[in-house]
């Protein structure tokens, strides 16, 4: 299956983590990666490029996997891409949290490799299709992004105590 039309994001604040995964997801399956320290960023590039999963960091610095879960979930275009959590918790609490939260995956760092390239393949046949379809459609809303006023609200909504620029 061809899934070079596709795009992941990958949220994590270990810079090593990151490109790790991004090496993988390129060589193994020869889709764009974006890579993010912290959900912010990741939300601000919304506004031009959706992607197709999200690999989520649950704790990142100036927000949590926590905080940025809510803001998918309350916004209509972005609750149905497939986040896969990332963390090295597996307590039944984090779990339970996890689920509440709509998380589709979840991966235990550190994974294996290759139960991780499986996991992906079954979300990315998924996805391939209905991505093909909804490019092939004229009428079909467009790929990219979420306005930048409503991205700005959501995030202000999200935290009072975000900050106002990236480190």
């Amino acid at each position: 299956m061809d899934y070079s039309q596709l795009n992941v994001f990958v949220v994590d604040d270990d810079l090593s983590m990151r490109s790790y995964l991004r090496r993988i997801l390129e060589s193994v399956f020869g889709l764009t990666v974006y890579e993010y320290g912290s959900p912010i960023p990741a939300f601000k590039a919304m506004v031009g490029v959706m992607p197709d999963l999200i690999i989520l960091d649950m704790h990142t610095p100036h927000m949590s996997g926590f905080a940025a879960m809510k803001i998918i979930n309350a916004n209509e275009k972005l609750r149905g891409i497939p986040v896969f959590a990332c963390t090295g918790d597996s307590s039944p609490k984090l779990i339970k949290e996890l689920a509440k939260l709509g998380i589709k995956e979840y991966i235990l760092k550190p994974f294996e490799l290759q139960s991780l390239i499986d996991r992906l393949r079954v979300y990315f046949d998924e996805i391939v299709p209905k991505k093909q379809a909804a490019l092939a459609d004229p009428n079909a809303p467009s790929g990219t992004g979420f306005d930048a006023s409503s991205l700005d609200m959501e995030l202000t909504q999200s935290s009072t105590n975000l900050p106002t620029e990236e480190s």
